[in-house]
């Protein structure tokens, strides 16, 4: 007997230890899950963010790129069938050299994207050149001109037939067998030019300075976390984050400064896929890849240094470059993970207190009023657990009434978690009324389904402002499988939405006028000309030149320049229908799109309000009485008379352009060529 009192103490610790550890286990295994399953779905939100971000920046990076290439080739083209050239091959006079060496001047100062403009007879012999000297275009004396037929392009360009294109690899300029320092990055192109007898007269040579591309790479991946690359088919780096790794092709010795070498699992990715995403062992990877050649261009296999003819001619879907962005382990890492530590030192205070409460729950198991009271408390430990999350979740009951809302939806709309249980209707009408029917569709139909869901939505704050929501929620259940009704988290994406809208906004928009530019103006009038062709309706295309333009940089300074790029761009708009488009192509060109007109008068008409509009007079600064005046040489095209597509149409436009400078500016020309004709400038 005197072991009785120690054997029911050992058996009411072990029946403690037993309630503890059936109270326990469960409870923390439910919370470590539910705490788990809340930190993946952040991190796993965190990581899709950032890998649409990228793909949509790769997107962008692709366009630029090759627009810049359609309009080189069509400089070349422009060139080549340029009047002045053809009056020279036809009398080889000395006056008709001075013209065609000014209008090629003329050229590489209006465009400066080009390092050399050149034209070679069939012997190899330079007969006009331009250099570009310290950012200036100057013509090059005859009798420093070269004999450039040992040259690797000359010789891949010679067996061109007339209209074909060539582009040689994209590499650094050479200069007496050495390559120049400081580097040049160079993309040359050249095409045949026919004599009057109809016969191959020689080769219009362009050297493109290829580090715009560069650039503008660069430029637009200024918001982006990841690093932008260009890479070769041969996957080393024409530009990438560190420079004493770029062009290591090109310097004997370097050939392990590659990408390939430093990623090569990732390569084995990249160069058989022509775009994707991943992530590896290094990091997240985006890529995508860039035909340089279309149809009628060529190009080779052969390093520009050896200086002989091509070894292999490539075909179009040979030769490409691969634009890559590139995310490393550690940042995202950071990026998915931001809260790791927080988290877990969260969750070891929880399961302390979860513990902590199960313990007083299994010692008060015979007094039904403290269980009572321990069990409330322990919801209430859950209840915390929302109470002091960031976002704001809330359970709706299964008859849409609010079960539980945390205190967070006062931060993110303004209302009391009071407003919500007195009024559930509330939810529904601080919705954006543009998305009030997608979430009202979204409770009737998909809340009663068992999958779980994620919309994105704009409510209305009690401040009046404006937010973004990411919605999740998911149907909840009892211990039978009945419905308990849906948790539901909303996290407020205002700031990353505003931060994708500025990005799309960089990505379509000039920064100085606020006007489209080159990327959004070709999306439109690809689309103008596919609805003028449905409905049988015509459009036209006004190229804009401003006229002295030149003279007020010069004189009064680029701010004052951007004054007037401003206020012409404020003048054309006025001028224009909503429905219709001007665009800033770059400098003081624009572009105008016209569609659903009559006939050339309208077009016409339009253009003389803008040369009118244009040539009043401009305020630079009316405390120093200071204004100038500019004037517009416009170039119009009409669709389907002049073309049937947006690079033909802006083409013949721009020559157009050309013949109202020539004619003495401050004028309108129409487009004279027929549309089975290459246009002139």
């Amino acid at each position: 007997m005197i072991y009785q009192p120690h054997r029911q103490h050992s058996a009411d610790k072990n029946n403690l230890l037993r309630r503890f550890i059936t109270l326990f286990l469960p409870i923390s295994l439910m919370g470590i899950t539910l705490s788990l399953a809340f930190y993946f779905i952040d991190s796993e939100s965190r990581r899709t963010s950032i890998m649409r971000q990228e793909t949509f920046n790769i997107s962008q990076l692709e366009k630029v790129v090759q627009n810049d290439i359609r309009s080189i080739v069509s400089d070349l083209m422009v060139l080549a069938n340029h009047q002045h050239l053809h009056d020279f091959l036809s009398d080889e006079q000395e006056s008709s050299r001075k013209i065609l060496n000014q209008e090629f001047l003329s050229f590489a100062e209006h465009k400066k994207l080009y390092d050399q403009v050149r034209f070679i007879n069939m012997e190899g012999k330079e007969i006009i050149r331009i250099n570009n000297e310290n950012g200036k275009p100057k013509v090059v004396s005859r009798w420093k001109l070269q004999d450039k037929k040992t040259r690797y392009y000359f010789q891949d360009a010679y067996a061109l037939k007339h209209g074909e294109v060539y582009i040689s690899p994209f590499d650094l300029n050479i200069e007496h067998d050495v390559i120049e320092q400081p580097i040049k990055p160079m993309i040359r192109l050249a095409t045949p030019v026919c004599g009057p007898n109809g016969n191959q007269a020689g080769l219009l040579v362009l050297n493109f300075r290829g580090q715009a591309i560069i650039n503008d790479i660069e430029e637009l991946s200024r918001t982006s976390l990841a690093t932008p690359m260009l890479l070769n088919k041969d996957g080393y780096w024409l530009h990438g984050a560190d420079p004493g790794k770029n062009w290591a092709f090109m310097f004997p010795g370097k050939e392990q400064d590659a990408f390939t070498v430093e990623y090569p699992e990732a390569w084995k990715i990249i160069a058989h896929e022509d775009n994707g995403q991943f992530i590896n062992q290094d990091g997240l990877f985006t890529f995508s890849t860039i035909h340089p050649l279309a149809e009628g261009l060529k190009s080779n296999t052969n390093a520009p240094i050896k200086f002989v003819q091509k070894d292999k001619e490539l075909r179009r879907l040979d030769y490409y470059w691969k634009i890559v962005t590139f995310v490393p382990k550690h940042m995202l890492h950071e990026i998915m993970h931001p809260f790791l530590f927080p988290h877990i030192l969260v969750n070891i205070i929880l399961a302390l207190m979860t513990g902590f409460a199960c313990w007083l729950v299994a010692h008060s198991n015979n007094k039904q009023k403290q269980t009572e009271l321990i069990i409330k408390e322990s919801e209430q430990l859950f209840r915390t657990m929302a109470d002091f999350t960031y976002d704001w979740e809330y359970w709706l009951g299964t008859d849409g009434e609010f079960i539980y809302t945390s205190p967070s939806c006062k931060r993110i709309t303004g209302y009391p978690p009071e407003k919500f249980y007195a009024e559930p209707d509330t939810y529904l009408d601080i919705i954006h009324p543009d998305d009030r029917e997608m979430m009202r569709k979204h409770l009737e139909e998909e809340m009663p389904s068992h999958q779980a869901h994620q919309m994105d939505f704009r409510l209305i704050t009690a401040y009046g402002e404006e937010k973004w929501i990411m919605h999740s929620c998911q149907l909840v259940h009892d211990e039978e499988g009945q419905p308990l009704g849906r948790r539901a988290s909303n996290r407020d994406i205002t700031q990353r939405k505003m931060a994708e809208q500025h990005l799309k906004e960089i990505a379509t928009h000039d920064p100085l006028t606020r006007l489209p530019n080159r990327n959004l103006l070709m999306d439109r009038l690809i689309q103008v000309l596919a609805r003028s062709k449905r409905n049988q309706k015509k459009a036209a295309v006004l190229f804009i030149d401003l006229d002295h333009f030149k003279e007020i940089n010069d004189t009064l300074g680029h701010e004052a320049g951007d004054k007037v790029l401003i206020e012409c761009a404020k003048r054309m708009t006025k001028m224009l229908r909503e429905e219709d488009t001007v665009a800033r192509m770059g400098g003081d060109e624009f572009v105008i799109i016209l569609q659903d007109i009559n006939d050339i008068n309208d077009a016409e008409i339009i253009a003389e309000k803008i040369i009118n509009s244009i040539d009043n007079p401009i305020w630079i600064d009316e405390d120093e009485n200071l204004k100038c005046t500019v004037g517009a040489s416009i170039g119009i095209s009409i669709f389907p008379e002049d073309g049937n597509d947006a690079g033909t149409m802006i083409s013949r436009a721009d020559s157009a352009m050309y013949e109202a400078k020539n004619s003495g500016k401050n004028q309108y020309a129409v487009s004279s060529c027929p549309l089975d004709e290459t246009p002139s400038a």
